[in-house]
């Protein structure tokens, strides 16, 4: 039975193979059976007893060499575990006794309550057993630290099906005060460099550590990383050199070696070198490890402490198990003596190290090999003071270790996954993972496990960070996501106490409740993205970025707390032209802050990206920061080593929003910028007026000016369209985008953020009017910007007729750039204060620095027209009415079942919101009023106005909620409908849509909303709209909703307007039938499903394109129907994921999952419209060709002959078709409002061209 078993999992087939392990075998029972004999005559001799009682599983103690442990003892006075258990028992090593691990054994489970040591004189000893369980009081010794163990020992983890009630199946693990102590042969080093590029073919490897003194042996397995996004590779080590290796296998790819040079300076971008051999082995069965997800894993839980160093773990993780890791600290709360050193974790199924709940240990030296989903993880939030250092952590493949797991879906991963903020990441390695290390504390808000409602990852603040280096990932490098480090008051198990007050962003008094936290020593090259959505009080110091997609990520930002100006110091970022990977753009945050960059140089260059530095990337949309007047200040910010040909700064980037394009102002007091002290928009044409200066290309064209620019902002609830008159505000409106009316003092409001923002000048007056309803604050720069430029900075505001100084160094307290888009901790909600300066009853009152008190607000009525009667549903249908009614369709409803908003209130019973506001006094007169989409926080009830969706019922009703989906009749109604599709008319951008003819415009045609603040509410109000044709939009916030009967068939040139048709696609013929196929079909109902291939369980990340920040449906059907290869989407509006599926079966079966949206794409019809505009151009070419993540620019694969402006995909083909010399275009990709830069590309080579993953490029063909 043992040999049948030994041939089954060593996948013997020989017979004279499986007869010589018969032989043995049989030889070896034979043994076995003259030892019981000879020591059962042994101890009938001394005793006098016979052997009675005797099964396969036990034996009279009689016949055991035991021995009650005492403090001195000899080897040989150990009791031998190989003779103490019967082989294939259920073998337990009794509490009080020491037993000697000196032969191989086979149990069917071990369970040690005593101590077991491994006899450290024996080479090649194996322990194999279904488990092993360290109990209470239990020790597994395997060496010691003074005497470890040098030969060679296997613990072999079994899968014969015995599960332990805590531990579950198949481990090597312990619980209570259990200890286990593995110590392998000391490595002076498991890791090193290239100290030269290795070429294919090639088996000599340099090396920068000397192999021989780092303690590497012959017949060592290696692992060679990857250092171009390709596959890192597994050798074995034939004979050593002095700092040098030969291998086998030779190498298949180049790996870089040593450094490179960049304009002088010297960059160690070199593949790293993983010794993957270990003394001590723990392995197992693995037969089927790819297709059960499973295989063994190590756990330490209780309050003893797990001590491994120098082992290697392998075929290891459960990934269908929440807890099964390859190696695990769980809920051991401060336990010092836990530690991972030297380890090699090889093939996990999920997640390579794990601590959970634990703090005080060290993670250290561990080298980790295709560990699938997570490198390393801390898992619920509360771990804190663990060190994690000079770890180096290798995917062969990301494709290999990206992958769904318990606690995440394939895209969230990372080579170092914190949910546990609070300690030390030191000199870690991280390459070709998802994401390098990411900090999602806004994934786990409000942890997990033991921890969850007990902590606020996203504002715990890191220990020491310093001195990673993350490369080759496939996503983001260093990603310290939405991270706000808190002065947070904890207990000693790391649980935030007092309801988690401390997490909140002010203090009860208002102060700033930051700590800044400092990243040091950060080098990151060719990933995708390096830095993060939001992050606020952390400080880069020394931070290098190579040839990243983007050399910094940025979206959000804030002030110091601690008044520090610099959130770049002393940093670089470089461009090898001669590296195919890449562009060197800092795509920075906005928000009204001061964002700081002193010592900071800019290197080298290769293709043209946006611009060097890009002030307000996503300003003004979901997820961006807004108002978007950020102050960048600049101190020694050196772009006279830069060779791109590309603009040094820009106004906004990746945002369809004109506000950062014409708000954000750079400042500097030195010459970095060019000598002057500000920059401001070109768009600003008031303040070239007021002395300024028009720059270059390389500036934008914005405006040089010797004069102090600063920001202005207002705080408050949506006043609409505010005006601020003043110096640099002194000329004609510009209403076409994205000045939109801002250059001459047109301020819109910024719902995300609520709040309103412009650029002034220092030292001027200003007048601000509009139609103020509620109480607003108003706040002028930043206190340490004034300081840095060594004067008090002010300007003289009047509202309303009463004028006030607001200066840089006024209170600010309960002020924050955030807004509600904060999220649950983050937010900092409006609340006035007694210094600051607030506009109240139309008028200024000066900040005071006693308390002023605060006059009750006038009634107002609801600022709606009154709905005539039937508009609604009869009071008694209204769910949760707070026993007022009023007329006009209006109750006072309670807030919480809604989230305080009034459009969720009245979608929950079909209707739509045409108003919401704050009663006075629990009755139906108005305090202030607010947009329906916006939530009225601190009350437990609110005003809500509901109307059925087309105003016009004559007849009371109560309608059930409706899907958003479309039918392709309009005379029935139903959840699973064939979906409509937004088409662009005209090309859609600068067009007005029209009726018959371009002339044909009638205010009947289609319903008007103002205040509309994007395109996609805009094209909301249309699906929610049963008679919508079509949308026209203007970012001025004017949206047409038309219903015309015939829809819009036609459009005219108008700058800044769009139009969209809202349809089907048309039949190709009048005679074909109105029932024609739709773009997109519903997957088994469509919404609450995602989709999957072949059957609900068959899903891969190969199966889609993966884009991010698309929170509109239709946006991302839009990204199918731009796919030539596109079968289908899953889309996710609350996270903005969208899957374009390109499975060459297409979406065959769904799963539900709430939250997703399944569609089948049918494909674009054939319509006279379409044809029109695809089968022939001016120069005759017909056909293009899609080259996903690839771009062709000059000395790559083309010619750049012209860049244009964001455009439409549709309209950047159309240029290039009317360019004789024109052969491709290159477009950025992921752009979720349709639109990028547009280069025109000549002398076309495909095969010279460049992979890039943020590029697409266009081959136009004859």
């Amino acid at each position: 039975a043992q040999a049948e078993t030994i041939r089954n999992q060593s996948g013997l087939g020989s017979r004279v193979a499986y007869r010589v392990q018969v032989a043995e075998m049989a030889r070896f029972s034979l043994w076995m059976l003259y030892l019981c004999f000879s020591v059962a005559r042994r101890a009938d001799a001394a005793n006098s007893t016979t052997c009675n009682g005797c099964t396969f599983n036990t034996c009279s103690p009689s016949l055991i060499q035991q021995r009650q442990q005492r403090s001195l003892v000899s080897r040989s006075e150990l009791g031998s575990l190989g003779t103490a258990c019967a082989l294939g028992s259920h073998c337990t090593v009794p509490s009080g006794e020491t037993w000697l691990v000196d032969s191989s054994a086979h149990f069917e489970t071990l369970t040690i309550e005593g101590t077991l040591e491994w006899d450290t004189t024996k080479d090649n000893l194996q322990l194999r057993a279904g488990y092993v369980l360290v109990a209470n009081g239990g020790h597994l010794k395997v060496g010691t630290r003074d005497n470890p163990m040098e030969r060679r020992a296997t613990i072999y983890i079994t899968k014969n099906g015995h599960v332990h009630n805590v531990l579950g199946k198949r481990f090597l693990g312990g619980i209570g005060s259990g200890i286990v102590d593995i110590h392998g042969r000391e490595l002076a080093r498991t890791w090193t460099l290239l100290a030269s590029t290795g070429f294919p073919q090639q088996n000599v490897l340099r090396l920068k550590h000397d192999p021989g003194a780092m303690g590497w042996r012959l017949g060592d397995r290696i692992g060679v990383a990857t250092t171009s996004q390709g596959e890192s590779t597994i050798h074995t080590i034939t004979s050593l050199g002095v700092q040098s290796v030969t291998i086998e296998p030779p190498l298949r790819h180049e790996h870089w070696g040593g450094f490179r040079e960049i304009e002088g300076h010297r960059f160690e971008m070199a593949a790293e070198i993983v010794n993957m051999e270990r003394s001590v082995v723990i392995t197992g069965d693995h037969d089927d490890f790819e297709q059960t997800l499973e295989g063994l894993h190590t756990i330490m839980t209780g309050t003893g402490y797990m001590d491994m160093r120098y082992a290697r773990v392998e075929w290891c993780g459960q990934r269908p198990v929440m807890g099964r890791y390859c190696l695990h600290f769980h809920l051991l709360r401060r336990c010092p003596r836990c530690v991972f050193q030297g380890n090699a974790v090889v093939e996990g199924q999920q997640v390579g190290i794990t601590i959970h709940g634990t703090h005080q240990t060290l993670v250290d030296q561990n080298v980790l090999w295709d560990a699938r989903a997570n490198g390393l993880y801390t898992e619920d939030g509360n771990e804190m003071e663990n060190t994690l250092s000079r770890n180096v952590m290798i995917c062969s493949d990301y494709r290999k270790c990206k992958v769904d797991w318990v606690s995440g879906v394939a895209t969230q991963t990372a080579g170092i996954f914190l949910i546990g903020m609070s300690n030390n990441i030191i000199e870690n390695r991280i390459v070709h993972y998802e994401n390098g290390i990411w900090t999602p504390g806004s994934f786990r808000g409000d942890g997990r496990g033991a921890a969850l409602n007990k902590v606020c990852p996203q504002f715990h603040p890191f220990g020491e960070w310093r001195g990673n280096v993350c490369h080759d990932n496939a996503r983001f490098g260093l990603y310290l996501d939405n991270q706000y480090p808190r002065n947070l008051q904890r207990d000693a198990d790391g649980y935030v106490i007092n309801n988690r007050e401390s997490c909140k962003w002010f203090t009860p008094d208002g102060r700033d409740n930051g700590v800044v936290n400092e990243v040091r020593d950060e080098f990151n090259w060719h990933n995708v993205f390096v830095g993060q959505y939001a992050i606020g009080d952390i400080q880069f110091v020394n931070y290098t970025s190579i040839n990243n997609a983007h050399a910094m990520y940025w979206k959000q930002g804030k002030n110091f707390a601690d008044g520090r100006l610099w959130h770049m110091l002393d940093s670089t970022f470089a461009h090898d032209p001669g590296d195919r990977y890449g562009v060197l753009q800092f795509l920075g945050p906005s928000g009204p802050f001061t964002f700081g960059m002193k010592n900071c140089k800019f290197l080298g260059g290769g293709p043209p990206a946006i611009a060097t530095i890009a002030a307000g990337q996503n300003c003004g949309q979901v997820g961006g920061a807004g108002p978007c007047n950020v102050q960048y200040l600049f101190e020694n910010v050196d772009f006279t080593r830069m060779r791109a040909n590309q603009k040094l700064l820009k106004f906004g980037a990746s945002t369809s929003g004109g506000q950062a394009a014409v708000q954000s102002i750079f400042v500097a007091l030195d010459g970095s910028l060019g000598g002057y002290r500000s920059v401001v928009s070109g768009h600003l044409d008031g303040f070239e007026q007021a002395g300024c200066v028009r720059l270059g290309w390389k500036y934008e064209n914005g405006l040089g000016c010797n004069a102090i620019v600063r920001r202005f902002n207002v705080w408050g609830p949506d006043s609409g369209q505010l005006k601020l008159s003043g110096t640099g505000y002194q000329v004609g409106a510009n209403w076409s985008f994205p000045s939109e009316g801002r250059n001459a003092g047109f301020l819109s409001f910024d719902d995300f953020h609520d709040g309103y923002g412009a650029p002034v000048f220092a030292g001027e007056s200003y007048t601000l009017t509009g139609n103020f309803h509620s109480d607003m604050i108003v706040e002028f720069s930043d206190a340490g910007l004034a300081k840095y430029f060594g004067n008090e900075e002010a300007i003289q505001l009047d509202i309303g007729g009463q004028t006030c100084q607001l200066q840089s160094s006024d209170d600010r307290s309960f002020i924050c750039p955030m807004g509600r888009d904060g999220g649950r901790w983050a937010s900092c909600p409006l609340t006035i204060f007694d210094r600051h300066s607030v506009i109240r009853g139309g008028r200024l009152v000066c900040g005071n620095p006693t308390p002023v008190p605060i006059p009750s607000p006038v009634p107002s009525p609801m600022p709606t027209p009154s709905l005539p009667e039937g508009s609604c549903a009869s009071f008694s249908a209204w769910p949760d009415v707070d026993n007022v009614t009023c007329n006009g369709c209006t109750a006072l409803v309670l807030a919480g079942p809604f989230g305080g908003r009034c459009d969720t209130y009245c979608q929950s019973f079909g209707h739509v919101c045409m108003a919401a506001a704050e009663e006075q006094n629990e009755n139906c007169e108005v305090q202030y009023s607010v947009a329906c989409d916006k939530a009225i926080e601190g009350t437990s009830d609110i005003l809500c106005k509901c109307a059925f969706p087309d105003h016009t019922q004559t007849q009371s009703k109560t309608a059930a909620p409706t899907s958003t989906l479309r039918t392709s009749s309009t005379t029935t109604e139903s959840t699973t409908r064939p979906l409509w599709i937004f088409f662009p008319v005209g090309g859609g951008k600068d067009q007005a849509c029209r009726g018959a003819s371009a002339t044909d415009n009638s205010a009947d045609y289609y319903k008007l909303f103002l205040g509309v603040s994007s395109i996609a509410e805009c094209k909301t109000k249309c699906i929610n709209q049963p008679l919508c044709k079509g949308i026209e939009y203007h970012s001025n916030g004017r949206c047409e909703v038309w219903t015309r009967s015939e829809g819009i068939q036609a459009s005219a040139l108008v700058s800044g307007y769009t139009c969209f048709r809202y349809s089907l696609p048309e039949p190709v013929s009048e005679t074909t039938p109105a029932a024609v196929p739709t773009l997109f079909e519903p997957v088994d109902g469509g919404e609450g499903r995602a989709c999957r291939g072949a059957s609900s369980a068959d899903n891969s990340a190969s199966y889609y394109s993966l884009l991010f920040g698309i929170h509109v449906l239709e946006d991302c059907m839009g990204k199918c129907v731009m796919h030539p290869s596109c079968k289908g989407i899953e889309h996710n509006s609350m996270s903005g994921r969208c899957e374009v599926w390109v499975r060459t079966a297409g979406v065959q079966a769904s799963v539900a999952v709430a939250g997703y949206t399944c569609l089948v794409y049918n494909g674009m019809p054939t319509t006279p419209a379409m044809s029109t505009a695809t089968s022939t151009t001016t120069a005759g070419f017909q056909t293009w060709d899609y080259r996903p993540q690839t771009n062709c620019y000059n000395g790559a694969g083309g010619t750049t002959l012209k860049e244009l402006q964001p455009i439409m995909l549709a309209d950047c083909k159309t240029a290039c078709a009317s360019t004789s010399t024109c052969q491709g275009i290159a477009v950025r990709s992921g752009f979720a409002d349709g639109m990028s830069p547009c280069w025109l590309v000549g002398n076309v080579d495909l095969e010279a061209c460049q992979h890039y993953p943020d590029y697409d490029f266009w081959h136009r063909r004859n």
